[in-house]
């Protein structure tokens, strides 16, 4: 995740912190890119425009979510009223992380360079 993507999100659950502690529920206007959230299937990354906010921001529904409008995001996503949910892309590996067999990525690098094994 960004840091602009956490950024919103937090910026998201502060609002709706607020209106969660009302009897206003939090409305949206429009969903987009639903996608599973998970292999499982009980969770749906989206994004949402709800009315607080300018433009849309990032969205984690869950079919257990513990606030109506997560839910209903959630099933309205399921029905397909938001269009066709994406399939699950499990996390990809990172540059930053350290490979699971930096030897093997090693010789796959410089069978793909053959100009750079010349060199060692």
């Amino acid at each position: 995740m960004t840091i602009e993507t956490q950024q919103a999100a937090d910026q998201v659950k502060e609002v709706l912190s607020e209106v969660e502690g009302t009897t206003v529920a939090p409305v949206y206007t429009d969903v987009r890119y639903p996608a599973w959230g998970s292999s499982t299937q009980d969770s749906i990354l989206c994004e949402v425009k709800f009315a607080q906010f300018l433009d849309f921001v990032p969205f984690h529904a869950m079919r257990s979510d513990a606030h109506d409008h997560g839910r209903q995001i959630f099933d309205e996503c399921l029905s397909g009223k938001h269009g066709a949910i994406k399939a699950y892309v499990g996390p990809t590996e990172s540059p930053m992380l350290p490979s699971a067999d930096p030897i093997e990525k090693l010789r796959a690098f410089l069978k793909e360079n053959p100009d750079v094994a010349a060199l060692l």
